[in-house]
């Protein structure tokens, strides 16, 4: 068989180009990419199972891999591109041309007889030999008329001429020349990539095409070429805890391959920021359950509440207690083994710690259903953290703020965080001007418009706010407190105000 390990090319980058419209273009593009996960090349495996389908033998498939210009490494973008466009946009003449390519000997000048013979018996064209020396018919009626009696060699023309007459002789010249049923675009309005990732997660298209930018921005820039943990830590630490690094990047890492693709980003992102209370919770939840059993073993509960307290004593952020339960309660004094453990943010928190211990097991755990209910009922730990990684998720990887009141909060509330913490030698910082900055506060702390899509602010208080997580009325309410009066916008987020600065740019 022939296009073994070089390809004969029948179609010429340009040609294809041309002969695709320019969404199909960026289509295949954008598929090729998410494939090769950013890489070069495209697997045999990815080019068998995503571009041809299961379907198809496997032997049949390796001589299409070859033929468009398939190697050992993989299949390069324009070599793809260009056998595609032959499949499906080719001329009859360029599919004969392409055909020859695939039944010829490695030097591409005849098709010999006992080959071609092969070729058809694992394509489905004529039956298994039955290892007895009969004559089979079936074989006499394909095999003769191409190669005729005592001839075992055949050239381009007189493959040509037979196949012209013979078109459905082969299940390849069938499949291309006789009834072609292949296309690059199909005429069901099929879901693209980015609607059906809208469709399984809490975020729109936009969302979705915005944070790829990001994704690659960042998975390029990693030393491994990959978001793995050092990356993403590297993103997120400050302001998430070192110490919550680690169980963050398992929870977005779903089949712990070491490294986060762009769906399990997107997943992630849409739990722990656009998805109801409970899928929120449920987020925050994995990132102590380090060994996804559903269950927080001692060490991982108390590991839990070391981590709820630092983020909360850190952020200082003034919640909605009584989204979630009724206030008036007189906290208690803490345990000696909540002070052991918590430090001195115990007394102030003992009244959510003496209720987590009635959700533990006789063993010191808690399930993931009584992890569910605490959550709920004792918000104030768990909400500043909803808070961190609500900011993380828009300032450090990419995700776009729902509005302008949305945007305000998130700037503001990392603000008011990192000037608590104070400066730090080694730190990066930005700066903009002092009337773009004016302009930026007017523009985001204004009451809601007549023309504003959400319905998150009424009033005229710009400085005590007090709407959603997000701009989505079915989230909880939270209340912040930003007081900061700065002229100067300052971040450490390498890049992650990206948005801003362009904004302070023009």
């Amino acid at each position: 068989m022939g296009a073994k390990d070089s390809k004969r090319s029948c179609l010429s980058y340009e040609d294809a180009v041309k002969r695709m419209s320019d969404a199909e273009l960026k289509r295949v593009q954008e598929s090729f990419k998410r494939l090769t996960n950013g890489g070069q090349l495209l697997s045999r495996a990815a080019f068998t199972q995503h571009i041809l389908g299961e379907g198809v033998p496997r032997p049949v498939a390796d001589w299409l891999y070859a033929a468009c210009g398939g190697g050992s490494r993989g299949i390069a973008l324009r070599d793809l591109l260009c056998g595609l466009v032959l499949l499906t946009r080719g001329t009859q003449e360029e599919r004969i041309r392409f055909l020859w390519t695939l039944y010829c000997n490695d030097s591409g000048s005849y098709i010999s007889r006992n080959e071609f013979q092969s070729a058809l018996q694992i394509e489905g064209a004529l039956p298994p030999p039955d290892g007895s020396s009969r004559h089979n018919p079936s074989w006499d009626k394909t095999i003769v008329s191409l190669f005729g009696a005592g001839q075992d060699k055949v050239g381009f023309d007189d493959f040509r001429a037979w196949i012209m007459y013979n078109k459905e002789a082969t299940v390849l010249s069938k499949w291309l020349l006789s009834s072609p049923s292949v296309s690059l675009s199909s005429e069901l309005e099929t879901p693209t990539f980015y609607q059906t990732l809208a469709g399984v997660t809490h975020l729109d298209e936009q969302d979705i095409c915005e944070l790829e930018k990001c994704f690659w921005a960042l998975q390029n820039a990693s030393s491994t070429g990959h978001l793995d943990f050092a990356c993403l830590k590297s993103l997120v630490c400050p302001p998430v805890p070192l110490k919550a690094c680690k169980g963050l990047f398992l929870a977005l890492d779903v089949n712990r391959d070491e490294h986060i693709d762009f769906k399990e980003l997107c997943c992630g992102i849409s739990a722990a920021c656009r998805g109801p209370l409970v899928e929120r919770m449920k987020f925050c939840f994995k990132i102590f359950d380090m060994d996804r059993d559903c269950y927080l073993n001692p060490e991982e509960v108390q590991h839990m509440m070391q981590t709820l307290v630092f983020i909360a004593g850190e952020n200082k952020l003034t919640y909605a207690s009584h989204i979630f339960h009724e206030t008036g309660k007189k906290p208690e004094e803490s345990t000696e083994h909540f002070q052991e453990h918590l430090g001195g943010n115990a007394k102030k928190h003992s009244t959510t710690w003496e209720s987590l211990k009635e959700k533990l097991d006789d063993k010191g755990g808690l399930t993931q259903e009584d992890y569910l209910v605490w959550s709920v009922e004792n918000n104030d730990l768990v909400a500043p953290l909803l808070e961190l990684l609500f900011q993380v998720c828009h300032v450090s990887l990419g995700l776009r703020p729902h509005c302008r009141h949305n945007e305000y909060e998130i700037v503001m509330g990392w603000l008011d965080r990192e000037e608590r913490r104070g400066y730090h030698v080694g730190q990066f910082w930005y700066l903009v001007s002092s009337e773009w900055w004016q302009q930026w506060l007017a523009y985001t702390s204004a009451p809601r418009a007549s023309g504003d899509f959400c319905g998150c602010r009424t009033d005229s208080r710009p400085q005590q706010v007090e709407e959603g997580i997000v701009c989505d009325e079915s989230l909880i309410s939270n209340a912040t407190d930003c007081t900061s009066t700065s002229n100067d916008f300052n971040s450490n987020s390498m890049e992650s105000m990206g948005d801003l600065l362009s904004k302070g740019d023009r």
